[in-house]
């Protein structure tokens, strides 16, 4: 009897503990609704055709002069100007250099000069020609901040590209915009002490999965063709 008794104070032990628990929990909820809102909202569904075409595709129409490059870069510059105030997912742009590559690919394949042949023919090689992407924050690309959402090294910038960035710059892509990570990619949630949460489009009451949240909040809300990310197990 003595065991039983000694069993049955344990188990009221433990129930005290995860009541308290719950209360807590609950706490959190209650401050997240007050901070976010009880419900969130779900970003506007874009209306520019350019922000529903695969990289594929926007590099094919590139080539063949159905769109211009700098068409392209802006739709996507003002399409994240438009969502990311609500989700947080883009924590560095380069808008302003990204055009000025625009302008050039598009002023070499416009151009009827025959001492500019070799370098259109280069471009035309380039399977992702001007296809805007964007980048993971903890990813290094020339620039850009590069802390990985660490608060020591929020002042980091990178000198150069990562190897996955510079073949994606050699394929033809135009980097635009970092994109916010889960402190040293550690979490599956996306908020750190550097740039603070991302937001789910679809319930911005929510918090981005992670690591690599700010990627895949952008995407999904079209503000991004296509990223460079890193997860486990994916």
């Amino acid at each position: 009897m003595g065991v039983i008794r000694i069993l049955l104070s344990l188990f009221s032990l433990v129930f005290k503990a995860l009541d308290s628990v719950g209360i807590l929990w609950d706490a959190r909820l209650r401050l997240s609704e007050f901070i976010y809102g009880k419900h969130g909202i779900t970003v506007r569904v874009p209306t520019k055709s350019i922000l529903k075409l695969p990289a594929c595709v926007i590099a094919e129409y590139i080539k063949k002069r159905k769109l211009t490059c700098v068409e392209v870069i802006e739709a996507f510059r003002d399409r994240i100007l438009e969502v990311n105030p609500i989700l947080n997912a883009v924590v560095g742009d380069r808008f302003d250099d990204a055009l000025e590559e625009a302008q050039h690919i598009d002023q070499v394949l416009d151009s009827s000069d025959i001492n500019l042949n070799q370098e259109k023919s280069v471009l035309l090689s380039k399977p992702l020609l001007g296809v805007p992407i964007t980048v993971k924050e903890s990813i290094a690309c020339e620039g850009f901040t590069n802390s990985a959402g660490l608060v020591d090294r929020k002042d980091k910038i990178a000198s150069e590209d990562a190897a996955v960035v510079k073949n994606l710059r050699d394929a033809g892509a135009i980097p635009i915009a970092v994109t916010n990570c889960s402190e040293l990619c550690m979490w599956w949630e996306t908020t750190n002490n550097v740039y603070g949460r991302t937001n789910n489009p679809y319930e911005t009451s929510k918090i981005a999965g992670g690591s690599s949240g700010g990627e895949g909040a952008i995407i999904s809300a079209a503000g991004s063709v296509c990223g460079i990310g890193s997860d486990v197990g994916k």
